[in-house]
């Protein structure tokens, strides 16, 4: 018997070939995390037969499926995950944002009691998943930057997403363990005896990582509702890191960059979590579009005592009766057992409301990051601009002061309001700027030792060139 085949037979054919590809890329994607979830990084041997960087990176389709799918990892474990074992809770639990209700002995209660030890399961495992989404990370330069074949467009702006990601790990280590290694290799013999790179050198490759990826992304998505970085992400988290650093320039001139794209505005108070809010500059999509968000399963309560945490005892004191976000992004229950409250920023418990992702950044960050930047050098009236646009969306009058010292509180002040919940950032303000003592007024026991999380013990003991430990544990 003869077949016959048309072009469009063919066409056919490669298509549903190419489509089960693409499935089973992804599926060997999904299985290379949870196999890694069972090790310890300096123990992993590159997996060639999970992640053939050859067949999945010699095609445009395999080659996208294999690095959105690093933004599944991001989303379900470690630092920016939205659930009990992410930064948003644990330093939230840390600081003075959020109070442990649970019964029991839980990871957040050890943060939440300042009891974080070297042997905790949530320090091993925030340093193991995010070594661990690092390797998914430079797996994929690797395999990027010995591809051929793939369209130089697509090629450019996917080296540009891994080079932002790995970037964005590495800035999150850093900030919470010190020191630590800055791997951009997948070499187990090499990775297995690295030292922690010094902190001058840290800074260097940050900026370099993030130079190359602005240089590589555009300023348009790749993608639908924004769930890809693209170069505003990029110029963000360099304006971020550059005001942690103090470079005060770069970080006025990188936000300023982020504030000039037309494509974002400041939303709504009451839409601004939502999927297609202007404010978003890169968010983590859900589980499928119908799914609500890990921080609507972690923070929400609807009966007290809360399941898990609350809002600290307080902490609405921080709002003044005219601010809107006190009444929008958080939510008061009354109970036989007292009154709680919760944050109340994403709302989606059904199918049927709005659209909900997890957004990791968003423009108000750009607006206050200039308005601090252009208070440390003087530029007042420019950062009277800046800060009273996020001051004024939720109905607060405008700031004004002729100290910049008076400027730097106003700013942290409103970054408290404005990001609480999100991903540390309290913790992480009140570190870069010296000021992380205020929070012995709720934690009389807290010590300057506490600015760092210590390094996981197993780690030391499988690479004493790790050592010393942090000071303090």
């Amino acid at each position: 018997m003869v077949v016959t085949c048309t072009f469009k037979h063919i066409h056919l054919i490669k298509s549903v070939i190419m489509k089960r590809i693409i499935i089973y890329i992804t599926n060997v994607a999904l299985l290379s995390g949870i196999f890694f979830g069972c090790n310890n990084f300096l123990e992993v041997d590159t997996p060639k037969d999970l992640m053939d960087q050859e067949m999945v990176f010699n095609d445009d389709a395999t080659a996208v499926s294999a690095v959105t799918n690093i933004y599944s990892l991001l989303r379900n474990s470690g630092f920016l995950a939205g659930n009990n074992t992410g930064i948003g809770l644990l330093m939230g639990c840390y600081t003075d944002e959020l109070q442990v209700t649970a019964p029991g002995i839980t990871d957040q209660t050890w943060f939440y009691q300042l009891n974080v030890i070297s042997s905790n399961n949530a320090v091993k495992r925030l340093w193991d998943t995010s070594y661990q989404q690092l390797y998914q990370v430079n797996a994929a330069i690797e395999g990027l930057e010995k591809s051929q074949v793939l369209t130089k467009e697509n090629k450019e702006q996917l080296l540009g997403e891994c080079y932002f990601v790995r970037a964005l790990l590495l800035f999150y280590l850093n900030r919470t363990f010190g020191e630590v290694p800055y791997v951009v290799l997948t070499d187990y013999q090499i990775n297995k005896n690295i030292a922690r790179t010094p902190q001058a050198e840290i800074d260097r490759l940050l900026i370099t990582d993030l130079e190359n990826s602005i240089a590589l992304l555009k300023d348009g998505y790749p993608s639908s509702l924004r769930t890809r970085p693209n170069r505003s992400a990029a110029n963000l988290l360099l304006a971020r890191i550059a005001l942690y650093s103090g470079d005060w320039n770069k970080a006025m001139e990188t936000s300023a960059n982020v504030l000039s794209n037309t494509a974002y505005s400041l939303e709504d108070l009451d839409k601004l979590f939502y999927a297609e809010s202007r404010s978003t500059v890169w968010h983590l999509r859900t589980l499928n579009d119908a799914a609500s968000t890990f921080e609507v399963q972690t923070y929400f309560f609807e009966s007290v005592p809360p399941p898990n945490v609350a809002l600290a005892e307080g902490f609405l004191d921080v709002f003044s009766e005219e601010d809107l976000r006190k009444y929008e992004w958080v939510r008061e229950v009354e109970g036989a057992s007292g009154n709680f409250a919760h944050a109340y920023k994403y709302k989606k418990r059904s199918a049927v409301q709005p659209m909900e992702f997890s957004i990791v950044l968003r423009i108000e960050e750009a607006y206050l990051i200039n308005a601090e930047a252009n208070a440390r050098i003087g530029r007042f009236d420019e950062a009277a601009e800046a800060l009273n646009a996020v001051r004024n969306r939720a109905g607060l009058s405008n700031f004004y002061a002729n100290d910049t010292a008076s400027w730097v509180d106003a700013v942290l002040e409103e970054r408290r309001k404005e990001f609480f919940t999100e991903f540390g950032h309290r913790f992480y303000d009140l570190k870069r700027t010296g000021k992380l003592n205020v929070l012995q007024l709720v934690k009389p026991n807290w010590t300057s030792h506490f600015e760092k999380l210590p390094l996981p013990q197993t780690e030391l003991q499988l690479n004493p060139n790790l050592l010393p430990q942090n000071a303090g544990y």
